[in-house]
């Protein structure tokens, strides 16, 4: 189901979401009593000398910059002071979205090369550290030389910026709804003929629009998926093979017609099992308790 907030059309969906104790981030990004945004604050007029400048050099302007703040082009599961940061303008000229910061930092990213738009909550505490503020953040989905990244914006005008680039780019937008974020530290594993599990590496698990993704490289297309199960750790071993966190076991469909089954050893992998479950309406399973086998 979709829906029309600020002016764009919104897919209901999960993503990789922001999420985790952000209390180190509520003084950069609020001050004075009222917890005004860090964007709002004198030097928003960056993006109006950013403005100036494209109108100069007539450029072909699709929105107009606006404050933001940039987080990056991979997901993390928390953010804190120490994460790296730009202030700047973030807006769409020409043929790409570009974010030009206040320290000379530029992101381009062609409208061509973008795979998804997704918005999701992003959790602040203001400067008294009473209680959570949340915002919108912007995760933009680029594909290159076989490797995701999710560039991550939050910005003034968020909701006109994701429309804007949704109707640049063709491709919709992704609204976050009890998403999961990014686990570190995860394994995959396949499983041979006889049912025996081999580990085969280890590396970043999360979601995005439409594929599960580790190492931040395409593991499974949402549109492949028709069972998933969890297997808790506890008391539970597979045939020679102990699991060393939860497994999240999921079968998926070849383009030949064929079955195959990939597990990941992930924490919380009930959360996403949930969450793989709730869009691909497939047979879902959560295990506890001692197996001999398990797939």
């Amino acid at each position: 189901m979709g829906s029309a907030e600020g002016g764009c059309h919104v897919e209901r969906h999960f993503c990789v979401c922001i999420h985790g104790d952000l209390a180190g981030y509520y003084d950069l990004f609020f001050s004075g009593s009222s917890a005004r945004p860090y964007i709002e604050r004198p030097r928003h007029d960056h993006a109006q000398r950013v403005a100036g400048d494209w109108v100069r050099r007539k450029r072909n302007i699709h929105f107009t910059p606006t404050n933001a703040a940039y987080f990056g082009d991979e997901p993390r599961a928390s953010y804190s002071e120490s994460g790296t940061t730009e202030q700047g303008a973030l807006g769409l000229i020409d043929d790409a979205l570009v974010f030009e910061g206040e320290h000379g930092y530029t992101v381009n990213l062609p409208f061509e090369s973008i795979g998804g738009v997704v918005l999701t909550p992003f959790k602040v505490r203001n400067n008294q550290q009473v209680g959570w503020t949340w915002k919108t953040a912007l995760l933009v989905y680029r594909e290159l030389n076989r490797r995701w990244f999710v560039y991550t914006w939050i910005a003034d005008n968020v909701y006109g910026v994701a429309g804007a680039l949704s109707e640049q780019a063709g491709v919709p937008i992704w609204e976050a709804n009890g998403c999961v974020g990014p686990a570190t530290g995860a394994v995959r594993l396949t499983q041979d003929f006889h049912g025996q599990w081999h580990r085969r590496g280890e590396g970043v698990f999360f979601l995005a629009p439409d594929r599960v993704l580790f190492d931040y490289r395409t593991a499974i297309h949402l549109s492949q998926v028709r069972r998933i199960d969890v297997f808790l750790r506890g008391g539970m071993f597979t045939n020679l093979i102990a699991l060393r966190k939860d497994l999240l076991r999921i079968e998926i469909e070849t383009p030949e017609g064929a079955r195959q089954v990939v597990g990941f050893e992930v924490d919380d992998a009930a959360s996403f099992g949930k969450q793989l479950a709730q869009h691909t309406q497939v047979p879902f399973e959560i295990h506890e308790g001692r197996k001999k086998k398990v797939g």
